[in-house]
């Protein structure tokens, strides 16, 4: 499920396709933002508009495109006993034909019962590096949200 979810979500994202919809409610995000020379900028929202507005504001203001790997060093889900699914995403951030940075992605995911039962994002982080000198594909293993996230194991 994790791999299916990281493509469905970046491929929605990628195509301008990712909505309010897709997210309850109350969700919550914490956005940061580093690069090579600057300190982290941090960002948190508590709703589905200002979410869903934060992930668009941020990919047209810096005109990223999100590339996952979708091996699995690069995606990873677990399920805990009451239904939430954690899916572990990184990759690379692109700008037009040039890669420009990393990114690492922590969602939780809980079925909608009034929505057909669909999945949907109660909560995410998101940490983008902008950095020049990236020589291989990253991996979960190199980001910081799989050390603060123990509990992410083994794709589900």
């Amino acid at each position: 499920m994790a791999h299916q979810f990281t493509n469905w979500f970046y491929s929605l994202l990628n195509q301008c396709q990712l909505g309010m919809e897709h997210f309850w409610q109350d969700c919550n995000m914490c956005l940061v933002l580093s690069s090579e020379r600057d300190c982290s900028t941090l960002e948190v929202k508590n709703s589905a508009a200002d979410v869903a507005q934060l992930i668009w504001d941020t990919k047209a203001r810096n005109n990223l495109y999100f590339n996952p790997n979708l091996s699995h060093e690069g995606v990873q889900g677990r399920t805990d006993v009451h239904g939430l699914v954690m899916v572990l995403a990184c990759g690379t951030l692109h700008q037009q034909d040039r890669c420009v940075g990393i990114f690492e992605q922590l969602f939780g995911l809980i079925r909608d019962p009034s929505a057909c039962n669909n999945w949907k994002i109660k909560y995410t982080n998101l940490n983008l590096k902008g950095t020049s000198n990236i020589m291989n594909l990253p991996t979960l293993a190199e980001g910081s949200l799989l050390r603060s996230r123990t509990s992410v194991s083994s794709p589900s």
